[in-house]
């Protein structure tokens, strides 16, 4: 989700997002300051509720302001840093985990990272 205020916390977001089924993680992601992004990831267990939370959420007010939520989108393999977007992740059982630092722009291990780094997974974005 995107355009978030930066005072959202991660039980805002779990109070918001969580009537519409189990989160299983929230990323708020912080710059140099710890100061918030304004943008988040959240992770439900199951995909369809990530896409109720998207129906019914986005382009909606939250905390004062107007939040962009959608799917998150795989990032393109473009080395250290970057930024941007923010989303919701449905799913997360399945045969294969993808790579957290790799979604963040952050996995330096390359082809000895353990975890998936195509596609993404199941993923919600919320948008700046």
């Amino acid at each position: 989700m995107g355009n978030l205020s930066f005072k959202t916390r991660e039980r805002d977001l779990e109070d918001e997002f969580g009537r519409f089924g189990h989160i299983t993680d929230i990323f708020i992601p912080q710059d140099e300051s710890n100061r918030s992004r304004g943008f988040a990831f959240v992770t439900f267990e199951e995909e369809r509720d990530a896409e109720d939370a998207i129906d019914r959420l986005d382009d909606r007010d939250f905390m004062d302001r107007r939040i962009k939520v959608n799917k998150a989108r795989a990032r393109p393999e473009m080395g250290r840093g970057g930024g941007g977007g923010g989303g919701f992740r449905g799913g997360g059982r399945g045969n294969t985990e993808v790579c957290r630092d790799y979604e963040r722009g952050n996995c330096s291990r390359g082809s000895s990272c353990r975890f998936e780094h195509v596609g993404g997974g199941r993923s919600l974005s919320l948008s700046q």
